[in-house]
């Protein structure tokens, strides 16, 4: 019987977000998206990324959605948001979600924000 050890890898990036107004962020780490946002948790082992969208009617959130990280999962959650946050997976139809409901997404998913910003889940092949 040959022994092995196991070795802890970090995380790889899981991806990017592909935004409507051009910007792109890697996802090394998860991700808080508002208008002017701020991080309530921070673990020792990752502060998450603060990722400002303009919203000229401050129809977005300071604190809108979190693109969230679990092992080698994306999942969106809706921080409380005003006016709401609306995910549409490849081939389903449009998802209004629930505040602080994790919804896990896949490579193509599209996350809209209040109607204003929308942003795609993206990998690279």
């Amino acid at each position: 019987m040959v022994e092995t050890d196991s070795v802890t890898m970090p995380r790889p990036v899981l991806g990017a977000l592909a935004f409507s107004n051009g910007m792109r962020i890697g996802l090394d780490r998860s991700a808080i998206v508002g208008r002017s946002p701020r991080t309530e948790r921070v673990s020792a082992n990752e502060i998450p990324q603060l990722v400002v969208v303009p919203s000229p009617e401050a129809d977005i959130s300071r604190n809108h959605v979190e693109v969230r990280l679990e092992g080698w999962h994306v999942l969106v959650v809706d921080l409380d948001s005003t006016n709401g946050t609306v995910v549409t997976v490849p081939g389903q139809a449009p998802q209004r979600l629930r505040p602080r409901a994790e919804v896990p997404i896949v490579p193509g998913t599209v996350v809209s924000l209040a109607d204003e910003v929308t942003f795609t889940y993206e990998v690279e092949p």
